[in-house]
Formats: C-alpha cells, structure tokens, sequence
C-alpha cells in the first residue's frame, strides 16, 4: 500500500518529480537571482524537517520556496506557511 503525501511541499515537490536534494538545488539558485545575491543554507535535513512539520521555514526561505516553485509571492499572503 502507497504511503500518503502527508505534507503540502512534500505533494508539490513529488508532482514536480524532484527529490528533496532537487528542491534544494533549487532553492540555491533561487537565492543567487536575487539582486541581493543571497546564499541560501538550506539543506536535505531542513527540507526534510519541513515536511515532517518539525520545522517551518523563516520568511525568506518561504520566499525562496515561491520563487523554486514559480509561486507569485502575493499567494504567500493569501496561503500561509504549509499551503
């Protein structure tokens, strides 16, 4: 029996077909497109505690998440943090 998709990042990354080492690959290059030029330090374990809920991600990384995903960055107002 198929074990369900319990957490939303989790669910959209699979739909993607990318492993979390994929979603941090592009989380990476997410931060780098920024004008500010940041490093994102995110990592296989921070990816992994966000899908199991024993973490949420700080804004600028929620921010990242959106810009991986292609995710207009007004949704992030209207579907908070897991949605």
């Amino acid at each position: 029996m198929d074990d369900p998709i319990r957490h939303p990042l989790a669910y959209a990354r699979l739909l993607r077909g990318w492993s979390q080492n994929d979603l941090v690959a592009r989380l990476h290059r997410a931060a780098a497109m920024r004008p500010e030029g940041l490093r994102s330090g995110t990592d296989k374990a921070a990816v992994s505690k966000w899908e199991n809920g024993r973490k949420t991600p700080n804004i600028e990384s929620q921010l990242l998440i959106a810009d991986a995903f292609d995710v207009p960055i007004s949704d992030l107002e209207r579907y908070p943090w897991p949605h």
